[in-house]
């Protein structure tokens, strides 16, 4: 049975979300079932090992310390702290671009892999700034590893996110600030649940390329964050599936406020809410539909291919003159008939405008449909 997401009142959201994490809890204690058994076989062999971890762990401070799972069995449990620092070295009299240095000390009884860690880089509104994947230099000292990851953002005064992915899958977050000096200033690290934001952005949207591309658009940060909402969707409907649950739909229909008018078919064919099928837009300038020059002024109307594809109208203005009416009701009919997307995109006053004048539309949309293009900011202009 399928619920709509977007007309759920907030007691609702939250028993959602309570039954999701349950759900996930238990998917987790079955795949990692024939491992504990495992080590409860060989628990005699290691009690050395963990009297020994176990006093070590006492002499740290546990805010320095984030565990980590075993990668094998023969392994012992390890630790690493955490330390993160922009513009080491380098001259900050000014605003620059600049390496961000990510400095981990493990512990334990092997060496530390140079590739164990993978780190992102993003402001606190999901801009990506720089990744370990942009020719990184890994410098290990014993039990010590130091990343140096290039950036060629100009870094500004603010708040910024990093996120560290360990080998075994663990996702670490730890905030952190530069001040108007440009000196880092840095939060405990946390631990970030499964299929949480953090898991979202540092896992499977890194080889998603419409996420790779929405990532560095400016003024789109309420269009990012709308994506990693419905990829988290995706996941959890995904799991439902595997233990035979409902699962939750989404309102896939969109009004898109622009401000400076540069959202163009390449951004908004990027622009993917919808994770389960492929992503294809239908971009329509709707000054284009009605040509008095032609024996049939609405050829170009009647050419228009919905078929499955989302639908984006732009230049919503001439719809408000000759032939608007024709053209709304013909793509209304073609929308519903093949249930498809149906997205506006304009200002805000164009959208408010059209759907006074069709009131018929109001069907199509809920509050939860708005999407906004916000001003650029200080960091995207410079």
């Amino acid at each position: 049975m399928q619920k709509d997401l977007v007309t759920l009142d907030n007691e609702q959201k939250e028993e959602f979300d309570k039954e999701f994490d349950e759900l996930l809890q238990e998917f987790i204690e079955k795949e990692f079932d024939s491992d504990e058994d495992l080590d409860e076989t060989s628990a005699s062999d290691d009690d050395d090992l963990e009297d020994d971890a176990d006093t070590d762990d006492e002499d740290h401070d546990q805010y320095d310390l984030l565990k980590m799972r075993k990668r094998t069995e023969e392994r012992p449990q390890a630790t690493y702290s955490l330390s993160v620092c922009v513009l080491k070295d380098c001259d900050k009299s000014c605003l620059c671009s600049g390496p961000v240095t990510v400095h981990f000390t493990t512990e334990g009884e092997m060496l530390p892999d140079t590739g164990r860690f993978k780190c992102y880089v993003y402001t606190d509104d999901f801009y990506l700034m720089c990744s370990t994947s942009d020719q990184c230099q890994v410098h290990r000292n014993g039990l010590e590893l130091t990343y140096e990851i290039p950036c060629s953002c100009i870094w500004l005064p603010g708040n910024y996110i990093l996120l560290v992915r360990d080998q075994d899958g663990e996702v670490v977050r730890l905030d952190f600030q530069l001040d108007e000096f440009l000196e880092t200033h840095y939060s405990d690290a946390l631990f970030t649940r499964n299929c949480g934001l953090e898991d979202v952005l540092s896992g499977t949207l890194q080889n998603d390329d419409d996420w790779q591309f929405m990532s560095v658009v400016p003024g789109a940060s309420q269009m990012r964050r709308m994506m990693l909402e419905r990829k988290q969707l995706a996941l959890y409907n995904n799991l439902q599936e595997r233990l035979g649950g409902s699962f939750l739909d989404s309102n896939k229909n969109l009004l898109i406020c622009t401000r400076n008018r540069d959202l163009t078919h390449r951004v908004l064919s990027h622009f993917r809410i919808d994770f389960c099928h492929m992503h294809s837009v239908e971009y329509v300038d709707c000054a284009t539909l009605y040509d008095p020059s032609c024996v049939n002024p609405y050829e170009h109307l009647y050419e228009l291919s919905i078929g499955d594809r989302t639908t984006v109208l732009t230049n919503l203005g001439a719809l408000f003159s000759t032939g608007g009416k024709v053209i709304m009701r013909h793509i209304m009919r073609k929308v519903a008939d093949y249930a498809n997307p149906l997205w506006l995109c304009g200002t805000r006053q164009e959208i408010e405008a059209l759907i006074d004048q069709f009131p018929s539309l109001k069907a199509f949309y809920t509050a939860e449909s708005w999407v906004e293009q916000e001003p650029y900011s200080a960091f995207e202009l410079v």
